[in-house]
């Protein structure tokens, strides 16, 4: 657990198994949102598997880039970053080979006013299917019509056998995509329903 006043980077990570037997726990938690925005930061790879609650929970109101994240099996989500508390957008970047797989709710939740760009994800048997919430990547960014941020997935892409939507995306900016594969979404859902990709961008102003 990581509370700061200042910017954040974390290299070369595992947290496994962490919480649990009444006791909460992510695999790394971190918050630095109590003074100006400050960056987060994770080089080299984070690994977090089989916790309690999240794998990996970033909440900042600066800039977040990420590298190489493997989150699998948590109680909860395997990664959950929200940058959207601020007034000033933000950019959420993740490079690398990331792998979302077998987590009880998303797999990957990213909520920030900036843009959001993400690379190479794998996101397979994501959600319970207890709640309308279970995807295997879930990108919002919809904060300022006027000011539309963008939202790019970049290498290749794989979303299969999430509990709903594989991939959804909400945002005012243009939506690019590359190598998408989404196949057995929407078996599991409490509605029964789901696609392979849910996008709307819908609203925003036109260049």
């Amino acid at each position: 657990v990581i509370f700061s006043n200042g910017a954040i980077k974390l290299g070369s990570i595992t947290a496994n198994n962490n919480g649990g037997g009444g006791v909460s726990g992510s695999g790394v938690y971190v918050n630095n949102t109590f003074l100006n925005p400050q960056p987060v930061t994770v080089t080299g790879f984070l690994t977090a598997f089989d916790n309690f609650e999240h794998g990996l929970s970033i909440t900042s109101l600066g800039a977040v880039t990420l590298t190489n994240l493997t989150a699998n099996n948590n109680s909860k989500s395997g990664v959950v970053i929200n940058n959207s508390g601020g007034t000033t957008p933000y950019a959420v970047i993740i490079t690398g080979v990331n792998m979302f797989n077998g987590n009880a709710d998303t797999g990957l939740s990213i909520d920030s006013r900036g843009a959001i760009t993400v690379s190479n994800v794998t996101a397979i048997w994501n959600g319970n299917g207890s709640t309308s919430s279970d995807v295997g990547v879930n990108l919002v960014n919809n904060y300022n019509a006027l000011v539309p941020q963008n939202v790019t997935l970049t290498g290749y892409n794989s979303f299969l056998h999430n509990a709903q939507y594989g991939l959804a995306i909400v945002s005012y900016g243009a939506v690019t995509l590359s190598n998408i594969t989404a196949n057995d979404n929407g078996n599991f859902t409490i509605n029964d329903f789901g696609n392979g990709a849910y996008i709307n961008n819908a609203g925003g102003s036109l260049a």
